[in-house]
């Protein structure tokens, strides 16, 4: 796949989550629900003129990988030690 064609399918898969969440937010409306759906709304259309919504993507991205990291990494830990644990028992 090209880089425009990437650009392009990233585009439209913002567009359609712009439009699903507008239009969860458009039902909620009369409920609390929906109105902090519209405020979510106004400060992510906010970010994303100013191109910091990408900036934070990134950020929220890097510390998902690093707690995935870390947990697989502990449980892993833990699974060596207590085979370990029990090798040494027997």
């Amino acid at each position: 796949m090209g880089i425009k064609k990437q650009k392009e399918h990233k585009t439209s898969y913002c567009i359609w989550l712009v439009l699903t969440i507008s239009f969860a937010a458009f039902i909620l409306v009369k409920t609390p629900i929906g109105h902090l759906m519209k405020l979510l709304l106004k400060i992510m259309f906010n970010l994303l003129a100013k191109g910091l919504l990408k900036l934070i993507w990134k950020f929220f991205l890097q510390i998902l990988k690093w707690i995935i990291e870390k947990s697989v990494h502990e449980m892993l830990e833990h699974c060596i030690f207590r085979n370990f644990k029990k090798d040494s028992n027997t």
